[in-house]
């Protein structure tokens, strides 16, 4: 046992000796509190007037700062957020009913990583099944369900049972039980991004295996205040791009009796929109000049000089020997477009978006209609950094103007950002809605996922002449990607993509030339 003066000695024990450093968390002893628990908004660790009686304090408190670290479950809140609502959207759960599932994920993992610290996760397990037993009305539970995995992960000591006996014949433990060990596994890479399929796969085999119910006392709980502005905007963005109905939306921000969702929605997009145009821009670097120039080029052999790391392979093959004729390639323009005057030469901004039901597919934790989105609060803040009014067309299985010409560009970015993924693909019924609008002198730039038809993109990039055409693909999918590029020589291409840092970065997309060989 620890000694009741020593409670934070040990905690700063813990904090200190773990791999990776965990954030800067606080401990507090509550007379009140029912469970060890951790509040990821606060970055607080909360420890029960009980403590005192249990012998694997430092296991426990170790347990709740890997909830909070970067090699636990679920780190941060973001992550928390972003689990809850998919698994809510997939398996059409209350969110209640989630947040239990997922406890009993997060509890395993970060035990196996607290295992892998040298700590005793048997002995503090076992301690906390002594103090909470499976009862007969436990039985079949999502606890008892996570004390059978703890006796296959750390050989806790459970009395057997007909449940036990029918989950060990069952196709899915075994896959729950790879799942876990799979988790813990990249817990140890120490990176914000989780992967999301993996961890709503895992929840739905515990509903399907378990009844799912609150744990004892709460223990593992992990929290955080859904009133907290930081919070409820990061929940709405998450919710609305994992395309949740009203009432789950409700649920994952937090909503309390007389809170409207549409005003909660309404204000979280504000704070994003405002944030992201003001906001340094990563993508799109030279779109917008006082004199833009578009330059198509061709590869070309040159002569080899001694410091050029690029050999043409056939030159020197046919003169191995004579390193005078070996060539090296190299690229040259042939062909610049100038647009002269303010901004590139452009008049104005037209932006078509891909919300097509593909774009609900999970690209590095996140579904791709999130980086969409990004994107175009990019071009909107260099249309407002120019003073060019923007107009926002949108497409899936039909096209329409989701916001007017204007240069409300706080209005155009709070209407992207209510957009949920949705239907098919009609690119053309997108490009056909801006002809309507006879453009002249336009920037109009596609974003997307690629999953669209060939011939629209083709005909979209014929559009080009008194205006400029560019696309924006993210780099969801290979297929996708390779579409895009066969414009690549009509239109300037950007990828879509995150940084090491979970940032939406827009790069220039690079051509492919093959030569004809000699």
């Amino acid at each position: 046992m620890v000694d009741k003066t020593s409670l934070q000695e040990v905690f700063r024990e813990v904090v200190s000796t773990f791999t990776p450093i965990p954030p800067p968390l606080k401990l507090k002893e509550e007379e009140k509190a029912s469970t060890f628990a951790i509040d990821l908004s606060k970055m607080l660790v909360t420890a029960p007037k009980y403590w005192r009686k249990l012998k694997y304090t430092k296991e426990l408190l170790g347990h709740e700062v890997k909830h909070g670290s970067a090699d636990g479950l679920p780190y941060t809140f973001r992550n928390a957020l972003r689990f809850e609502a998919e698994t809510m959207r997939l398996l059409d759960l209350p969110l209640t009913t989630v947040r239990n599932i997922l406890n009993v994920i997060y509890d395993a993992v970060v035990d196996l990583r607290v295992a892998k610290e040298g700590l005793d996760a048997k002995g503090m397990n076992q301690e906390w099944l002594k103090r909470f037993p499976i009862k007969k009305e436990v039985e079949g539970t999502s606890y008892h369900l996570l004390y059978i995995m703890y006796k296959d992960l750390f050989g806790v000591r459970l009395k057997k049972t007909q449940y036990e006996a029918w989950v060990r014949s069952r196709s899915e433990y075994r896959r729950l039980l790879q799942i876990i060990r799979g988790l813990a596994e990249e817990g140890g890479l120490y990176r914000e991004e989780r992967s999301v399929e993996e961890i709503v796969e895992a929840a739905h085999l515990i509903s399907r295996l378990s009844r799912v119910v609150e744990m004892p006392q709460n223990r593992g709980d992990v929290g955080f205040n859904r009133a907290d502005p930081e919070v409820r905007s990061e929940a709405a963005e998450i919710g609305v791009e994992c395309g949740l109905d009203e009432r789950q939306l409700a649920e994952l921000m937090g909503l309390g009796e007389g809170e409207d969702l549409r005003e909660e929605l309404e204000k979280a997009a504000e704070d994003k929109v405002r944030e992201a145009l003001w906001s340094k821009i990563l993508g799109f670097k030279d779109l917008f000049t006082a004199s833009s120039l578009y330059e198509v080029k061709e590869p070309v052999l040159e002569r080899w000089k001694p410091y050029s790391r690029t050999l043409d392979p056939t030159s020197v093959v046919k003169n191995p020997s004579d390193p005078r004729r070996w060539k090296t390639l190299t690229k040259q323009t042939v062909l610049t477009v100038e647009q002269e005057g303010e901004a590139g030469g452009f008049s104005e901004v037209i932006i078509l978006l891909d919300q097509s039901g593909s774009t609900a597919q999970l690209y590095k934790g996140r579904p791709v209609l999130g980086y969409i989105k990004d994107a175009a609060y990019g071009l909107l803040a260099y249309a407002k950094r120019f003073r060019l009014p923007a107009t926002i067309i949108t497409f899936h299985t039909f096209a329409r103007i989701l916001s007017r010409k204007s240069r409300n560009y706080v209005e155009h970015g709070k209407r992207i950002f209510m957009l949920r993924p949705a239907g098919a693909t009609s690119l053309r019924d997108a490009v056909e809605r801006m002809r309507m609008l006879r453009p002249e002198k336009a920037l109009a730039a596609l974003i997307t996922d690629g999953l669209v038809s060939e011939d629209h993109l083709v005909y979209l990039a014929n559009q080009r002449g008194v205006n400029r055409v560019v696309a924006a693909v993210v780099e969801s999918s290979k297929e996708g990607v390779e579409k895009v590029k066969k414009i690549g020589d009509k239109v300037q291409l950007y990828t879509v993509k995150p940084d090491s840092a979970g940032r939406t970065i827009v790069s220039s997309l690079p051509q492919k030339h093959t030569l004809t060989p000699f």
